[in-house]
Order: structure tokens, then sequence, then C-alpha cells
């Protein structure tokens, strides 16, 4: 009588094992996370200079999150997660990184559990969702902090899919209506969810297989209207803020080359999901040359003919069908059709997709191997027990096997976490497994130079440039070393040639107000950075260079206490804990008489200068404390440097 509960009980603790043991296997692969910095590629963005970052979670937050968009793209939740998080433990790196962790761990419990519902092969489920947890190529979304909208949506989406079975099975409104809220937030996460109601309907294929009628389709389609209603909202609201924002490169990549890259990527994601060596977080796209190579076009007409043959297939082997149509359709909003970014292909637009080749190993050719094996009818009594011995040694050799791949993909997916611990590491590591990659050697160019190492900065700049030669932006920042490296007339020179090449105007007139500022012409200075503050008001490095100008010029034409306070001010809602902003504050309060609140500022500014620079004694800061206390204001000063 007792049996059943019994058993139920049994098999629930041992899916509680599996889950814990997935759950402390990706822990063990992310570890390192603690340990790692901000990258400085969006991570500066997205956080560290995020002027809605300031330690706190209002209703002001909720109602911007959900009015502004954020970095060209519209994910009100991720806003609001990032404020959260900020709001709990501050600033540290560490700390953001570990909530990236733990959204990974949960996304991959409920994505076992989803397919456990979903399948009753829970063995199977566990294989789905260990490899999902510790492939290498998820490493991206995890380890690399602005990346919270992946995780946050992909919980949300591996959420939705657990509560599906339920809303499948039974019918009624309240789960059908906790499906849709999930997905929702999804949605609000990151918009290329746009792609869950497919995967629900999907799994209406297989492996619930509710689609075997046209009414049943109907129905299906019904209960998902509105969740497609979001989807599709949301996707206008996307499209909208990234032609604003310029992101959107669609019209200056023809179709052509559109259609044939998207071919390319999606035949080099299924390379890297069997054989994920050689990642990197940007891949750039390829020149015409490339794509029109026998590789590219072989390529392509291999993802045409798998999915020919998943099509064909779809009667007799429903898991590989829906496994391919699942890696293929949840690849569509981020494949390239629509281009957005300079990138070819990107390791986490497949943290949700790749889980449709998953299936395909884990279900699709398990089941087609049964279905070719020899029928049991009419063999003896002993043949039947030496079939079945083979059977179950297959499926234990098989298990071991995937308990093999599972762990090395542990052990790759670890060296990969190394990868994100910071911005040299990052941008070297992208240099030596890429060819020609003029986006990494810009970046690796600015953190080497950044950390000291000029020569090795001006060589990868000079490298990005050799690689792009038209590439306005990364001219700029090369023009931005020399001028640091005291050489004028080359900075002036090559900020020239960049607005030639078609550098934003904003950054060209920042640049020119540097060069005249290092010439000792804070006229033309000023004139420069109002210029570049007209175009791009939320330049706080350009808003905090003319504000000291305006505070602190000998000049009294040039002076301005009023302008000076409002753009330090601007400035240091932006950065409030870098120390030569809070000077410049500083600066901009003695110009206005505020004398107490100038040396407050002031000596933040020391303490912020100190806990940064342990070995750099703040000389000059301390000698703008004493004339602020003397009530000098900073033009009276005697050599008060910036």
């Amino acid at each position: 009588m007792q049996s059943e509960p019994t058993n139920g009980r049994t098999q629930a603790f041992s899916r509680g094992l599996v889950a814990a043991a997935i759950a402390l296997l990706t822990l063990w692969v992310y570890a390192g996370v603690r340990n790692h910095t901000f990258v400085d590629f969006d991570d500066t963005d997205y956080v560290v200079a995020n002027p809605n970052l300031d330690g706190r979670l209002t209703f002001a937050d909720v109602e911007r999150a959900f009015r502004e968009p954020e970095n060209s793209n519209w994910s009100p939740l991720t806003s609001l997660s990032l404020m959260l998080s900020d709001a709990l433990h501050g600033p540290a790196p560490g700390a953001y990184a570990l909530t990236n962790v733990l959204l990974h761990v949960l996304a991959s419990v409920l994505l076992f559990v989803a397919f456990g519902r979903l399948t009753g092969r829970w063995a199977g489920s566990a294989a789905v969702a260990a490899v999902f947890a510790v492939h290498p190529l998820h490493v991206e979304s995890v380890a690399w902090i602005a990346q919270r909208k992946d995780v946050l949506a992909g919980f949300f989406w591996m959420a939705t899919l657990s509560a599906y079975p339920r809303a499948a099975r039974t019918g009624r409104f309240p789960a059908h209506a906790s499906v849709f809220l999930l997905g929702l937030l999804a949605l609000l996460s990151k918009p290329t969810a746009v792609a869950l109601p497919i995967t629900l309907l999907l799994l209406d294929y297989w492996p619930l297989a509710r689609l075997r009628t046209g009414s049943a389709l109907r129905r299906a389609l019904l209960e998902k209207a509105p969740l497609l209603v979001a989807a599709a909202a949301v996707a206008v609201v996307t499209h909208a803020v990234q032609t604003q924002a310029g992101t959107n490169a669609t019209a200056q990549t023809p179709l052509a080359s559109r259609v044939l890259n998207a071919g390319r990527a999606y035949a080099i994601y299924v390379s890297e999901t069997f054989w994920p060596v050689d990642l990197a977080y940007f891949h750039p796209f390829p020149a015409e040359a490339v794509l029109r190579t026998p590789a590219t076009y072989a390529a392509f007409a291999a993802i045409v003919a798998t999915t020919a043959l998943a099509l064909a297939a779809a009667k007799r082997h429903p898991a590989f069908t829906m496994g391919w149509l699942w890696f293929l359709l949840t690849l569509v909003p981020m494949i390239g059709l629509v281009r957005v970014g300079g990138q070819a292909h990107a390791d986490r637009y497949v943290y949700v997709a790749q889980t449709g080749l998953v299936v395909i190993v884990v279900f699709a050719l398990p089941d087609a191997w049964k279905a070719r094996a020899p029928g049991r009818g009419g063999a003896a009594r002993g043949g039947r027990r030496t079939a079945a011995a083979s059977t179950a040694g297959a499926v234990a050799a098989a298990r071991a096997a995937g308990v093999g791949v599972v762990l090395l993909l542990a052990v790759l997916a670890r060296a990969q976490v190394g990868v994100w611990r910071d911005s040299i590491a990052l941008f070297s590591h992208a240099t030596r497994v890429t060819r020609d990659n003029a986006h990494a050697h810009r970046f690796l160019g600015v953190s080497l130079w950044a950390a000291g190492d000029r020569e090795g900065g001006a060589r990868n700049l000079i490298e990005a440039l050799r690689i792009r030669p038209d590439w306005g932006e990364a001219r700029l920042v090369y023009a931005t070393a020399l001028l640091q490296g005291g050489q004028l007339a080359a900075a002036d020179r090559e900020i020239e040639r960049a607005a030639r090449e078609g550098a934003a105007p904003a950054l060209v007139w920042a640049a020119r107000g540097v060069v005249a500022d290092a010439r000792g012409e804070p006229a033309r200075a000023a004139e420069a950075y109002e210029r570049s503050l007209a175009l791009d008001p939320d330049d706080w490095e350009v808003a905090n260079n003319l504000a000291w100008i305006r505070a602190a010029s000998a000049d009294a034409k040039l002076r301005d206490p009023a302008r000076a306070l409002a753009l330090a001010q601007a400035a240091a809602q932006r950065m409030p804990d870098h120390p030569f902003v809070l000077g410049t504050l500083a600066a901009a309060f003695a110009s206005a008489e505020r004398w107490s609140e100038a040396v407050d500022t002031q000596s933040l500014a020391i303490a912020r200068l100190r806990a940064e620079n342990e070995d750099l004694p703040p000389g000059d800061f301390e000698a703008r404390l004493a004339a602020y206390r003397a009530r000098r204001p900073p033009w009276q000063s005697i050599e008060i440097a910036r």
C-alpha cells in the first residue's frame, strides 16, 4: 500500500540530487568570477559609468527603467536587476558576476525540471541541463557582467518552460496565465526572447504531441496569442530604439551578404557546440571575399540541407525535427538578417538556441537507434535476454560517455571563464584566436596603455588601424594616445583624418578640445567642448573638462561659475567616486564661493585618490584644499593641476 508513495519520494530525492550535482558543478566552473574585474567593453556603460546606479532602488528608478532605453536597447527588467544589485552589494564586480552565476544555475536546474516534466525521461533531461550549465559557449553570457540580460532572460525562459507542461495538460487559465507572466518577464529582460512562443509551439509538437490536427494547432496558437502579441510589441519597440540610436546597421550591408553570413554563422555554432575552441568575445563581420568562398557556400548549403532533412523526418523522427527547428528559429533574432553591431556571430547568441542541438543528441539519436533495432517478436528466450543485456550495456556505456563529455566541457568552460578575468586577458585572448580583429586590437591597445604599457598599447592601436584604416573612432583613440605621449602635432593630424573618415562629430570636437587644452589654449578648448556637448550632452569627460575651464580659468571672460557648477554636478552624477571629477566639482563650488562645500568635496576627492592610488601623493589636491580653506578661488592658486 505504501510502495507507490515511497517510490515517488525516492524519485523526487534522486532528482533533487541530480539538480544539486548540476548546480555544484556549475558553481565549480564559475568559481573564479568572484575575483574578476569589470572589462572595458559594455561593462563601463552598463555598470561603471551608469548614472542610474546610485546605491538605491526607488519608484522613480522603476519608472525610468520602463521609459528610457539603455545602451540602445529596451530591457527594463535587466536595468532594474542591475539597480537592485547595486543597492544590495555596491559596485563590487565580483558580486555582479556571482549574481549572473546564480541566475545561470537556477536556469540550468529549471531546464532539467522542464524537460523532465515534458518528456518523463529524467536521465536525458539531466544531460540536456548539464550541457547547458557547463558548455564553454555559455561562459560569455555568464562571466560577462554586462550580459546580465542573457542570464536573466534565460532564467525566466526556463521558468516558462517548466511551467508549461501543467498549462498544456490542464488547459486551465491560471496555469496559462503563469506561462504568460513568466514569458513576459523574459521579454522584458532581453528582446531576443521574442522567440520564446516558438519554442512553446515546438514543445507542443514534440514531446507533447499536441498538434496532430488543424483544430489542435489553432487551439495551441490561441493559447499563445497574448505572448505572441507581447513579443511582437517588444520587437517593434526594440527596432525603433536601435534605429534611433544608430546601431541598426542593416541597410549598410547587402541582403545577400547578410544571408550568406547567417548560413556561415549557423554552421559555426554547430561546429563550436561539438568542438568549443578558439572562442572570443568578438568575431568581426567577414569581408565580401570571405563570404564568397566555397567554404561559405558549403556551410550555407549544409544548413539548408539539414533543414530539409529535418522537415522530411517530421513524422518518423519528431525529436530531431523539433531540436533542429529550436536551434534554427530561436537564433533568427540574432543571426544577422537584421544587423546590429559589427560582429559576424557571438557566443552569447546560442545561450538558449544550443539546447535544440543537445536535444538531437540526447533524445533524437537514441530514439532513431531504437527504431532501427530488430523487433523482439519471435526471438528465443535466450536471445531476448541477450538483447536486453546488450541494450542495458549500451545504455550504461552511453551514460558513462555522457558524464565524461559533461566533465570535459566543465574543464574547458572553467578555463574559458579565466579569459574574462580582466580587460587585458579578454582582448589579448581574442587577438590570439581570431584573425584581423581590429576591434580586439583597439580595445587591447587602450587597456595596455591605461596599464602603463604604452609601447604595447600603441602597437595594438596601430594594428587596429592597419586592419581598418577607415575606422574613425579607433583613429581618435590613437590620437589620444599620441596626445598623452606629448606628440601634439601628430595627434592633431590623426584627429582631422578621423573627422574625414566619418568619426562621430561629438568625439572629434572633444578630441580637438583636449589638444587645445594641452597647448594652453583654453578659449579654443572651451569652444570645442561646448560644440561636443551640444552633440552629446551625456559625455561626462567633456563636461568635466569644460567645467574646469569655466571654474578655474585665469581669463575672466571664460569663467562662468553657474555653468561650471551645472557641468561638474552632471559629471559627478555619472562618476560619483572619480577623484578628478570630484576635484572639478570642488573647484566649481569654490568658483561660486560655496567654500564649505568646496572644502568637503576636495577632501572627499583626496580620500578617493588615496584609496585608488596608494603610492600617489595627492600634492596638487592638497594644495587646492588649502586654497579653498583660505577662501582663495581656483584661478588665484599657484599651478593647480587638474
